[in-house]
């Protein structure tokens, strides 16, 4: 009977815990784990961030396409001295577009730039009106790091609009 209580007394002095190495086995893996983890948010926010910049671009072009669209659709006719300069003229005002490094659009005041770059712009004129300069299409590459887009603008005029000229 002795020998049962000295064991007993020897057994209840011991705690139940982990190792030494068992906990540095556990912190190796933890580590891995976490820096798995960090890695892979890392990269996620990277393509989430070339993804964002990429739709920003794609949304200026399209935003710039319908401006121009809507702008030559209300215009009475187009005119140009150089083939990066346009005035889109109305009855009642004008539009400004420069077309350089970026395209700046310039109507009572404001003046909105598109931040694309362009390239190869081909302006078509009206013969008979070549002297004034008045334009009946324009033509024009948008490039961004994805592809080249080709964007052409027609202006289709009425014998009423250009008698006036």
């Amino acid at each position: 009977m002795a020998t049962d209580q000295k064991q007993v007394i020897i057994s209840s002095n011991r705690l139940a815990a982990f190792t030494l190495p068992e906990l540095i086995v556990v912190m190796i893996v933890s580590i891995i784990i976490i820096s798995l983890i960090y890695t892979i948010l890392l990269y996620a926010g990277k393509t989430w961030s070339i993804y964002h910049n990429d739709q920003q671009k794609i949304t200026m072009m399209a935003i710039l396409k319908s401006t121009i669209d809507q702008d030559i659709e209300q215009a009475s006719y187009i005119v140009t001295n150089d083939e990066h300069t346009f005035l889109l003229v109305n009855t009642t005002d004008t539009i400004y577009y420069s077309i350089d490094s970026c395209i700046t659009r310039k109507h009572n005041n404001v003046a909105d730039t598109f931040q694309v770059k362009t390239a190869k712009i081909n302006v078509r004129y009206i013969q008979p009106l070549i002297d004034k300069g008045i334009v009946s299409g324009i033509r024009f590459d948008i490039t961004n790091p994805l592809h080249i887009l080709n964007v052409s603008f027609n202006k289709p005029y009425c014998s009423k609009d250009l008698i006036n000229l």
